[in-house]
């Protein structure tokens, strides 16, 4: 039981520019720089030293954002938990108990968890709709199987039986006339008595 409780049903997904804006603005930046190098090369302009140092600036700090923003994400962790929820990443670590989690929202990216003590917001998420649903599902109460109907309850008669398995013996031999008269005696003063419940298995005195 332990063992499945720190396996976690779902984790989260974190994205950082997942559409490449950034290394495509870094990339238009060093193509301009590069541009403005070859033309300034070939024709003379005061500030064209410094049009390109712009250009090349601008793409270095689009490629170290991206760059810096992919390894944030890759460092994030979210998981769920069959008891719990567990976040890493960012200066805002928590652990959150699934069970006092009294409002949940998913959507856009971000899953907001709020108790009667504390609230946590994590974003950035790609499969945010998913946890979402998964932890729903944790909080949703599991039904109450109805019981099941008994079944007819069948009697069988012990005594009879054993005056049966009784019967069998003396006819091969295996006991003498005057035991199994002993034993027929015996099994006919009980056969109203005793009865056993072939459905539950226990056996009933009749009063």
């Amino acid at each position: 039981m332990e063992e499945n409780q720190n396996q976690p049903i779902i984790k989260g997904v974190f994205a950082f520019d997942e559409k490449g804006f950034l290394y495509l603005g870094a990339a238009f930046f060093a193509l301009v720089a590069a541009a403005l190098a070859v033309v300034f090369h070939f024709v003379s302009f005061e500030m064209g030293w410094l049009l390109t140092a712009i250009a090349a600036a601008i793409a270095l700090l689009f490629g170290l954002a991206a760059f810096i923003g992919k390894l944030m994400a890759k460092r994030k962790r979210f998981a769920v938990y069959p008891d719990r929820v567990e976040y890493r990443g960012a200066g805002q670590d928590f652990v959150m108990e699934v069970a006092k989690i009294k409002i949940l929202k998913s959507g856009n990216g971000s899953v907001v968890m709020l108790g009667d003590e504390a609230g946590h917001t994590v974003e950035g998420l790609l499969n945010a709709d998913d946890i979402g649903r998964a932890i729903k599902v944790l909080l949703t109460p599991a039904p109450i199987p109805e019981p099941e109907e008994p079944g007819p309850i069948q009697y069988a008669n012990l005594a009879i039986e054993e005056l049966r398995s009784a019967k069998k013996l003396y006819d091969d031999g295996l006991i003498s006339e005057h035991d199994y008269e002993e034993k027929k005696r015996q099994y006919l003063d009980s056969a109203s008595e005793l009865f056993i419940d072939s459905a539950g298995g226990s056996e009933i005195s009749k009063e």
